[in-house]
């Protein structure tokens, strides 16, 4: 069994590698822009436009979906989310509202994630979707952000038995 802290530290690692590739494009994008405008007065051409432009619509808007993205991830692998075997059926006779995402029924068969927090069930794809928008549990909205469940959830993740959830 890996050592907790050693996941951790894996875990950031991870992360941050992540992050830094997601947003080289656009540190390389504003770096070509600055060396284009150094060399413009090198030349002694004046360029009309402010020495420090606004960052584009679009790269803001890939940054914003970036982060999201990001944050959706430590919430799948810092909550630790309880996979639900496909036949299980607990699923289909304890939960009869079914998924709230996409309100229809469980099945036998259907890949379903269990939240450790508060043990709400929903499909697999539904809750990823859910999370790149959403910091908060679809049925309850307790609230998922890294910031402020990180020693809850290790707490809890050293407290839970592995596999199980209700």
């Amino acid at each position: 069994m890996i050592d907790l802290g050693l996941s951790v530290f894996i875990l950031i690692l991870f992360l941050a590698v992540v992050f830094s590739l997601a947003l080289a494009p656009v540190c390389v994008h504003w770096h070509r822009e600055k060396d284009q405008n150094l060399r413009d007065l090198e030349r002694g051409e004046v360029n009309q436009s402010p020495q420090f432009e606004e960052p584009h619509h679009h790269d803001l808007e890939r940054v914003e979906e970036t982060r999201r993205r990001l944050l959706a991830i430590i919430s799948l692998l810092i909550l630790h989310l309880t996979h639900v075997p496909s036949n299980d059926e607990r699923i289909v006779t304890s939960r009869n509202d079914g998924c709230v995402i996409c309100l229809e029924d469980f099945r036998l068969g259907e890949d379903c994630q269990a939240m450790s927090m508060c043990k709400h069930v929903f499909h697999s794809g539904c809750l990823e979707e859910w999370l790149v928008q959403n910091q908060s549990c679809p049925l309850c909205r307790i609230d998922l952000s890294f910031s402020s469940h990180l020693s809850c959830s290790i707490h809890h993740y050293l407290g839970a038995q592995h596999g199980s959830f209700m």
